[in-house]
């Protein structure tokens, strides 16, 4: 449904730089945000992310960061797999998922730790 939200949102004003669905949800965040603030509410990052989430139709994965809300994650998933990984010097903590990550001029792949 990223075309019907895209129509509303640049109805709104929001001008776009790219066809992706993905900027769709960053535009609508902000949208959502502006809106809320506006009307004196003292929305939580988790608020919004959820009030995003509800407009949303069909597979995604998406992990969250705003600046409004420094120091806060939020990750949403339907129908789609997210993975999250952490890295800390050379090793990538992960539990039997294959990944490749760049070293330098090196890819190394890790299966599990």
């Amino acid at each position: 449904n990223y075309k019907d939200l895209k129509a509303f949102l640049i109805g709104k004003g929001y001008k776009f730089e790219s066809e992706t669905d993905t900027e769709v949800v960053v535009k609508l965040i902000k949208f959502l945000y502006d809106k809320h603030k506006a009307q004196g509410d003292r929305l939580t990052f988790q608020d919004l992310v959820e009030l995003v989430i509800a407009q949303l139709e069909g597979a995604f994965s998406f992990l969250f960061k705003s600046v409004h809300f420094p120091g806060e994650l939020a990750a949403s998933r339907r129908g789609s797999p997210l993975l999250i990984g952490v890295k800390c010097d050379s090793q990538l903590a992960t539990n039997h998922i294959p990944i490749v990550f760049s070293k330098g001029k090196f890819l190394v792949k890790v299966t599990h730790l």
